[in-house]
């Protein structure tokens, strides 16, 4: 804290929010670069982790969790409206694809324990429906 030295170098699923920004000022190669990243996380696991070691390369203890965060299909939804590369669109389609497969229950979705065995867990957030659904879909359809 007081020498201006990284203390835990991570990545968080709620800094999927990030490239949205960056598009939105018109840094679309930085963007690009930061979900690009973060797909690679998806690639690996299905989902992102809830927290991410950049040091180790390893999940951090206790961030198993996928609470089904939108900010990473948000800035997808950003990102190929600034670029109309189909490359975002259809990266946002296979997000929300693996969303349907394992997620869905008969009530909704539930939220992933754990991203390394898909275990899922009887919850879903509020905020789920309404920021992965009904603002992304019109665009990634």
């Amino acid at each position: 804290m007081f020498t201006g030295m990284p203390t835990q170098p991570s990545v968080s699923t709620l800094d999927a929010f990030w490239p949205s920004l960056q598009v939105l000022i018109g840094d679309i190669k930085p963007a690009a670069k930061t979900l690009s990243n973060f797909y690679s996380l998806i690639s690996h696991f299905g989902f992102t982790p809830e927290l991410f070691s950049l040091l180790t390369g390893k999940i951090n203890q206790g961030s198993e969790i996928y609470p089904l965060r939108p900010e990473f299909v948000e800035s997808l939804v950003y990102m190929y409206r600034a670029t109309g590369d189909q490359m975002w669109r259809n990266m946002g389609k296979q997000v929300l694809d693996a969303i349907e497969i394992s997620t869905r229950t008969p009530c909704g979705y539930a939220t992933v324990s754990n991203v390394v065995t898909h275990q899922l867990e009887d919850k879903m957030e509020s905020f789920f429906s309404l920021r992965n659904y009904k603002v992304p879909v019109p665009s990634l359809q």
